[in-house]
């Protein structure tokens, strides 16, 4: 009897299978992470637009700036009802200066400052996506000029887009 196929070959097939499905080239996670911070109006105004600066982020000298550095703006949005965040790995605090303009009878600028604790760690995804920077939520605060309260709702900052604190105004 004559064999069909050659086991050598046969072996060499799938040990190529292997390494090429291991070798795809897309990522099926996503790497970021953001603090998705939702907004609640208890008070009968709205917010119509936002501006936020990370405070004190390093980079950039700013002998004028209390901090020493110059602040980042981080986002700008017109009728929020969430903000994404990105929180500061190397360190475990991030404070972010919130610029609204508000509305009620007539409209007006107010500020506030959002404070987030929180312990950073890295998170391996796949061979594929590579590594995270995940957060775990200790405390949450606002300086409350106009912002109510700020609490947590979920302590885990992974790569989902879930509500992680909630600011009422």
């Amino acid at each position: 009897m004559q064999k069909l196929y050659n086991p050598a070959i046969l072996l060499l097939l799938l040990a190529g299978g292997v390494v090429w499905s291991a070798c795809s080239d897309g990522c099926e996670q996503t790497r970021e992470t953001h603090c998705v911070t939702s907004l609640t109006s208890v008070s009968g105004y709205s917010i119509t637009s936002v501006y936020a600066w990370g405070i004190g982020q390093q980079g950039v000298l700013d002998e004028s700036s209390p901090t020493g550095y110059s602040d980042t703006l981080m986002l700008e949005e017109t009728e929020p009802e969430e903000l994404y965040f990105v929180l500061r790995p190397d360190t475990t605090a991030t404070q972010i200066r919130l610029q609204m303009r508000v509305s009620a009878d007539s409209a007006y600028q107010v500020e506030d400052t959002l404070t987030i604790h929180y312990q950073p760690r890295t998170f391996f995804l796949s061979m594929d996506c590579g590594c995270s920077v995940f957060f775990t939520l200790k405390e949450v605060s606002v300086t409350r000029h106009f912002l109510r309260s700020a609490s947590i709702q979920k302590d885990e900052i992974t790569n989902t887009d879930e509500v992680n604190v909630s600011i009422t105004y």
